[in-house]
């Protein structure tokens, strides 16, 4: 079993250990500048359209599962008139139920059978027969169990869209990509809340036009979304490797004069010679993909039938000292979105305000707008700055928010609760809002778990949301105008743990390897040990 299949070959790596595969990122240490100086550094490869047409299919599940949350807001007093408290309050809650369900089986279905295929099944499909049925929906059971599967089909999202970003990103974008997931969500809610208006009488016109556009992700999603390179270099890394590579040479331009990855307008030795420079670029991304950390699969690792009880177990990361932070890390900062108290802004917001604002539904769509518009700057800014300072300037701006807020309900100042409800919603974009979807990606060194951790995380998250969901009518009615201040201790534990424990995380550009190796780009590959593809 330990004895690597004929076809993987031995390379420079193994004879010259100088060519490290894990050699340390930019930024680790100060004499980075230094020990760069002499070497020139190549940009990062540019994004082409293939790949901008790929993160829009794979983010368009987050838009679905944000247009769901909102959508019933305004319609609410005219769907089934006879309705209960508690058959409404059964048809809201199920949606995360739903939720805590698809983010918990999601990550293992993924390993499994891959990203592409369960972003179509679970994020298309079963999201276009959530909404076709609560189009149609007779009785409320029947939306009842509606409402179930967009809230299956949402908590796979919530896992699959990340993970799915965080594979096809390289190191610098990844900060980028990651915060789309957010953004999607936010533009999801916003649509929701402005059709919602006019659409209220007629409710079931709501969810018609995301039936037609559920219909056009599984379409595009069949003929132009590509399988993660990574899945296929960690799972099936003899029988797709070429298909990895072939993946990774549409999605990336390697700046090599001429243009694109085409040179058919070049003459024979430039050709060759830019042919080979494309291969460097390529291999480098190869091990970008397959080298990030001492948890790398190797060969003997990632057969499908070995430690599979391991990786769907993400306590198996915490036995090395390496993971156990960086694992803890990601289950605090999940929790802790949901538990600082957003969606007690979003989902009560015009309950709590009535009595200090004269039009709550207006200050509630203000606050829908303003949580769109703030998700914008982390999708610029997100790779120049590392996340602990972003995560350290949105937990203090929400602290900060919450005390303000909680004062202005006491002594019922109408503008200074408008303000800090804003300011608790830019904050909350800042940082604890995007961040959380992508920090596995960034601390975790093994791929092999990636999918599990996530997976595992997103659980927690759709739990913390149901908890918070169905509490916080008991918190606001026992404790009043402080019902916010149990959320700011949670801001201030996690502020601490930012402070004290999470490592500080940047965009991870490696060092050139001016003496690589290039790959070939026959379809007659093999893998070796080091996860290069010859």
């Amino acid at each position: 079993k330990n004895t690597p299949p004929p076809t993987m070959t031995t390379t420079a790596f193994e004879e010259d250990p100088d060519l490290s595969l894990h050699e340390p990122l930019l930024g680790e240490n100060e004499h980075d500048d230094e020990t760069m100086d002499g070497i020139e550094q190549t940009p990062p490869p540019k994004m082409t359209n293939s790949l901008v047409m790929a993160i829009t299919l794979a983010v368009f599940p987050m838009f679905h599962y944000g247009y769901h949350i909102g959508v019933l807001n305004a319609p609410a007093s005219y769907m089934f008139p006879s309705k209960s408290i508690g058959q409404w309050a059964m048809a809201i809650s199920i949606f995360c139920v739903g939720g805590v369900f698809g983010a918990n089986m999601a990550g293992g279905w993924a390993d499994r059978y891959g990203r592409k295929r369960m972003l179509i099944l679970l994020g298309g499909g079963i999201g276009l027969l959530g909404s076709l049925l609560s189009a149609v929906a007779p009785t409320l059971p029947v939306f009842i169990a509606a409402r179930l599967l967009l809230g299956w089909s949402g908590g796979a999202a919530t896992v699959l869209t990340p993970l799915y970003l965080g594979e096809v990103a390289l190191p610098e974008y990844r900060g980028t990509l990651g915060t789309l997931t957010q953004l999607a969500t936010v533009i999801g809610i916003l649509v929701s809340a402005i059709v919602g208006i006019p659409l209220s009488h007629d409710w079931r016109w709501l969810f018609w036009p995301v039936v037609g556009l559920n219909g056009l992700m599984i379409l595009f999603g069949i003929l132009y979304l590509h399988e993660s390179p990574q899945w296929l270099l960690l799972h099936h890394y003899v029988q797709r490797g070429h298909e990895a590579k072939t993946t990774l040479d549409i999605f990336y331009q390697f700046g090599i004069e001429g243009g694109g990855n085409s040179r058919t307008d070049m003459n024979d030795d430039d050709g060759e010679e830019d042919d080979a420079q494309q291969q460097e670029q390529l291999n480098k991304l190869i091990q970008i993909y397959m080298n990030e950390g001492e948890g790398v699969a190797t060969p003997e690792a990632t057969d499908d039938d070995d430690d599979d009880g391991q990786r769907q177990n993400p306590s198996f990361c915490l036995y090395l000292n390496t993971h156990r932070i960086p694992v803890l890390s990601v289950f605090v900062y999940v929790m802790a979105q949901q538990l600082s108290g957003i969606n007690a802004v979003f989902y009560y917001s015009t309950s709590f305000l009535q009595g200090i604002i004269d039009d709550p539904q207006k200050v509630t769509l203000l606050a829908f707008a303003v949580n769109v518009v703030s998700t914008l700057p982390p999708v610029y800014l997100m790779d120049r700055f590392g996340r602990k300072t972003w995560l350290l300037v949105s937990l203090s701006g929400m602290a900060i928010c919450c005390v303000g807020l909680t004062l202005s309900r006491i002594h019922h100042i109408p503008l200074l609760t408008v303000i800090t409800m804003c300011g608790y919603i830019v904050s909350f974009e800042f940082g604890l809002g995007c961040i959380p979807f992508f920090l596995a990606g960034d601390l975790i060194d093994a791929p092999q778990h990636m999918s599990t951790v996530q997976s595992w995380a997103m659980t927690f998250n759709w739990a913390c949301n149901f908890l918070v969901g169905v509490a916080f009518p008991y918190l606001d009615h026992f404790c009043g105008n402080y019902s916010f201040l149990p959320f700011f201790v949670v801001l201030l534990l996690a502020l601490w743990y930012t402070i004290w424990i999470l490592p500080e995380i940047k965009s991870a550009r490696r060092k050139p390897r001016p003496n690589h190796e290039p790959v070939s780009m026959s379809s007659n590959n093999s893998i070796s040990h080091e996860g290069t593809i010859s």
